[in-house]
């Protein structure tokens, strides 16, 4: 029933996609994303470590413990993504990789719950702009919603245990 939902749900919203003004405008923030993210982060690493804050070392931990446990599950899992199992085109160029989870959606998470531990102002813009990274991830075709939201899991849960156990 679960993977029902996960289709129906995945195929209206990539129909929403295709050959509409919002598909014009989600490959773009599919494409430009991760660059943003990482700038983020990268700015946030320095900003700490100029500072000499301690917030530094979780900040590093969550997102990499994050990284790490996605691409472990990944190797497990090994499910397509849905443009290889459903046969269609993706809007966007990408390998036919395994789809779960996400780390594209794991990575924007982290930062952003990472981000939001140092400045929480600023985290629930870049927690916003993850949510929007990981809608248009299924719009483009490239992941199911569910991959989607076990790669945020995992963000946020990695870096809510680095700054509150660290």
């Amino acid at each position: 029933m679960l993977a029902r939902l996960d289709r129906t749900l995945f195929e209206w919203l990539y129909g929403l996609g295709c050959g509409t003004w919002l598909g014009n405008v989600m490959v773009p923030v599919t494409k430009l994303s991760s660059k943003v993210f990482y700038v983020l982060y990268l700015g946030f690493i320095v900003f700490l470590l100029v500072q000499r804050d301690e917030k530094i070392i979780p900040l590093l931990l969550g997102p990499a413990a994050g990284l790490l446990f996605a691409r472990e599950l990944r190797r497990i899992w090994c499910r397509p993504r849905p443009f290889v199992e459903l046969e269609i085109d993706s809007l966007v160029h990408h390998g036919a990789d395994g789809s779960f989870p996400s780390k594209h959606s794991m990575s924007a998470f982290a930062i952003g719950m990472s981000i939001w531990y140092v400045n929480p102002s600023v985290g629930v813009w870049v927690l916003a702009l993850a949510g929007l990274t990981g809608l248009s991830r299924v719009m483009v075709g490239v992941h199911y919603p569910s991959d989607i939201l076990v790669g945020a899991g995992i963000g946020v849960l990695a870096s809510v245990a680095a700054f509150n156990l660290l």
